[in-house]
């Protein structure tokens, strides 16, 4: 069923994705203005990032489930359209509750791209070289953050704070719908063949979900973890920025280094794993731990000295950060788990990263409100840290199972 794949296969696939970015992620960007003219605090701005990641970690499940029985067109489709509408209305809203229900709406639909995605390029892809090819796949959402910031930072600081949810909003609505029919319209056939072909419609996803439940379980851990510290770097970053330096555009364009060298570590990370068996994949991921734990703790004691060492410290820690989330979510879980249960397996982990990203930028709200910026580096570092028990038992459970094949 794989096929070669085309460059423009992966080229619309990645601009879907970074398409829907620009209405996720210029929150961080636009929103402290809005904080600071409607008089609110960064625990409301943590608490409604929060609330957003669980939203989207529900529908990450339910849109993975649908996604294993149905195909992927509609939910992309639609999600494009939600998506943008509560953006731009989000522009408009003068009051905590507007702000809050909407980007909770937003959480819902942003959750329809990814599992559907993920589907579309697991059928195209030969699961042998999947770690280079997600690996660029991935760059999307490391570089979506890059470009949403540059952009919205730039409309912010010309026209407000609204516009940078209102044109972004727009963006999307015009550039969406388009990508994912010519996406379909490239893929629809060897989709449609492989859901025939695995009777998808009447498969019973019990079994499956009890023989693979291990991997998925530590795996989901390991990225709650990893991805509550991605994400809310991505939501803090560029305020704590600010106050070293005073400017919007120095600290925009200085927080978009860590998803931009993210991109590079997603690539990196994405061919490396390629020359390691499936069980063995984790290995590079586990080595990476110790030196993300610690450039993160010693973060903000270099961007105190100057802004060109901050960008040193966060080219590396995106480059770290970054390559190994994306490969706890695409590679990883592809190599260890069945093809058919894919799309709600990886559902489940990246409703599990979801759920992190709420407990880590409400605390982080908490802490930033009562201590400052600075303690919460050696709090997102302890994160960093506490993944490697889930990769090494990972790793345990399937030398076991390895040895008890071998010994039978």
């Amino acid at each position: 069923m794989a096929q070669k794949v085309p460059a423009l296969l992966i080229t619309v696939s990645w601009l879907i994705y970074v398409l829907f970015y620009l209405c996720r992620v210029n929150y961080s960007i636009a929103f402290p203005y809005g904080i600071a003219e409607l008089g609110l605090d960064y625990y409301i701005m943590g608490v409604i990032a929060g609330l957003f990641a669980l939203v989207y970690s529900l529908g990450q499940v339910v849109n993975g489930y649908i996604v294993t029985r149905k195909g992927p067109w509609l939910l992309l489709f639609a999600g494009a359209i939600l998506s943008s509408l509560a953006n731009i209305l989000f522009g408009y809203v003068n009051n905590v509750m507007g702000f809050m229900v909407l980007w909770l709406l937003n959480g819902y639909f942003q959750s329809t791209a990814w599992v559907s995605l993920i589907r579309v390029l697991t059928v195209m892809f030969e699961r042998e070289r999947l770690g280079g090819y997600m690996g660029f796949f991935n760059t999307s959402w490391a570089l979506g953050s890059s470009i949403t910031w540059i952009i919205t930072g730039y409309v912010v600081s010309v026209i407000g704070w609204r516009h940078g949810f209102i044109v972004n909003g727009l963006i999307l609505m015009v550039l969406g719908p388009i990508s994912v029919l010519v996406l379909r319209r490239q893929t629809k056939c060897s989709v449609e063949v492989f859901y025939k072909k695995e009777s998808l419609a009447n498969y019973t996803m019990s079994k499956d979900l009890v023989k693979y439940w291990k991997p998925i379980l530590f795996l989901a851990i390991a990225y709650l973890l990893t991805t509550g510290v991605l994400q809310a770097v991505i939501v803090y970053l560029p305020s704590y920025l600010y106050t070293i330096s005073g400017s919007t555009a120095i600290s925009s364009i200085t927080a978009s280094i860590y998803p931009m060298s993210g991109a590079l570590g997603m690539i990196i990370y994405g061919f490396a794993l390629d020359r390691y068996r499936s069980r063995e994949k984790v290995k590079p991921l586990l080595l990476s731990i110790p030196l993300t734990a610690a450039i993160l703790y010693v973060f903000p004691v270099l961007a105190g000295y100057s802004m060109v060492y901050a960008g040193i410290a966060l080219a590396a820690i995106g480059l770290l950060v970054y390559g190994i989330d994306a490969q706890l979510i695409t590679t990883v879980p592809s190599a260890l788990i069945g093809k058919k249960i894919i799309p709600l397996s990886i559902g489940i982990i990246n409703a599990m990263g979801s759920f992190g990203s709420f407990m880590l930028n409400t605390t982080t709200g908490y802490l930033v409100d009562l201590y400052g910026f600075n303690p919460v580096f050696l709090y997102w570092s302890l994160w960093i840290i506490l993944i490697a028990p889930s990769l090494l038992i990972l790793l345990h459970i399937y030398r076991r199972s390895n040895g008890e094949e071998e010994a039978r």
